[in-house]
């Protein structure tokens, strides 16, 4: 059973509600006492710390659906709510901290597999990851892709502009 009712996340009109259940933004009397969560970073003990939860349920599920479907019961009210221009700072900000805390635990593991590993080949194998720093780009390689990027855009454009010259739209 999730969190909230699904059944009150939408107005009659199929609009979703994305203020209503936050106490920061609910904007009468009534919705923020009955208003669900807080995103504060020093919550209302009354409400559900939104961030608390969502890091809960989502560090090990970086597709987010768990925390969706825990919360709002499905996917597509998450979503909605993740794209509202108040919310979408906030929920950029904990999928970063997420992907610092994923990335936290991919190290330990790392590093336990270098030092405790069940074979040679493997912990050989985490050590030079560790020691060649692997997860940082590399620039000569970032440059490459920016380079292939740059290129890809300005082909599209080419195919674009003399399509429109053979049309005679464009001299």
């Amino acid at each position: 059973m999730p969190i909230v009712d699904p059944k009150t996340l939408y107005n009659a009109q199929g609009v979703a509600k994305t203020r209503k259940f936050i106490l920061e933004f609910c904007t009468t009397a009534e919705d923020r006492i009955n208003s669900t969560f807080s995103i504060a970073e020093n919550p209302n003990p009354e409400k559900i710390p939104m961030k608390v939860l969502y890091m809960s349920l989502s560090v090990d599920d970086p597709s987010e659906a768990t925390f969706a479907e825990e919360v709002f019961g499905h996917l597509g009210f998450w979503q909605d709510l993740s794209e509202t221009d108040h919310m979408k700072p906030y929920i950029e900000r904990w999928r970063r901290e997420a992907d610092l805390k994923r990335k936290q635990k991919a190290f330990k593991t790392i590093i336990e597999t270098a030092t405790k590993g069940d074979t040679s080949a493997s912990r050989l194998s985490a050590a030079k990851y560790l020691l060649e720093k692997a997860w940082e780009p590399k620039d000569a390689k970032a440059r490459k892709q920016d380079k292939q990027d740059i290129k890809a855009v300005a082909d599209s454009f080419k195919s674009d502009l003399e399509r429109l010259q053979e049309q005679g739209l464009f001299n």
